[in-house]
């Protein structure tokens, strides 16, 4: 696939760039790339639930989803519970709108959700999420980092699409020494047991 956009050239760089300067979080993890969005960035949530589908039918175990509307969608939805039937766990952007509801499908019971913090760990205005149960499962950096830029190099920038791929890469590190996270139809586990193993 070709990114005319550049939003998934600096996400999946900072996820597992191999570069000398900036590497990813994973540089050894193997990444499918599924084209979700068009050159604006924008798409239909059918596009992004046949991404999922094929996600999960070639077993993907961590799926970084660096997107997200206002709109609930079943079929995303659907979609979701066949990537955690298949062994496989989505991580999806809170989204950067400052407002307290996170973004579809950041809230979704089938997700983590990611907020963003800054190098000493305060959360930035913009990072969408209030309390509980509309706040993120986890955050991670998102504030002016180093991001591959499409004409070289790198440029800072700064969203929870950013912290998503910093957390779906530590989730990446973990499944290479550990294995897969999800045990099939496991996903409530993850979300919701307050247990240590599943820290970040």
């Amino acid at each position: 696939h070709i990114d005319r956009n550049g939003h998934g050239t600096a996400i999946t760089g900072l996820l597992a760039g191999t570069g000398h300067e900036n590497p990813g979080v994973a540089p050894s993890a193997q990444i499918i790339v599924l084209k979700a969005l068009d050159v604006r960035g924008m798409g239909r949530w059918s596009w992004i639930a046949h991404a999922l589908e094929r996600a999960a039918d070639l077993h993907a175990h961590i799926v970084v989803m660096a997107l997200g509307g206002d709109d609930r969608s079943l079929l995303v939805e659907d979609m979701l519970e066949v990537l955690a039937e298949n062994g496989g766990l989505a991580i999806v952007a809170a989204g950067n709108g400052g407002h307290e509801r996170i973004d579809f499908p950041g809230y979704s019971p089938l997700v983590i959700a990611v907020g963003a913090v800054d190098k000493d760990g305060r959360i930035p205005e913009w990072s969408a999420g209030g309390p509980w149960p509309e706040s993120p499962d986890v955050v991670g950096p998102g504030v002016d980092i180093p991001a591959m830029s499409l004409s070289g190099g790198y440029r800072l920038l700064s969203g929870t699409s950013l912290a998503t791929a910093a957390v779906g890469g530590a989730l990446a590190l973990h499944v290479s020494v550990f294995g897969p996270l999800v045990p099939l139809g496991g996903m409530a586990q993850v979300r919701y047991e307050n247990d240590p193993k599943w820290g970040i």
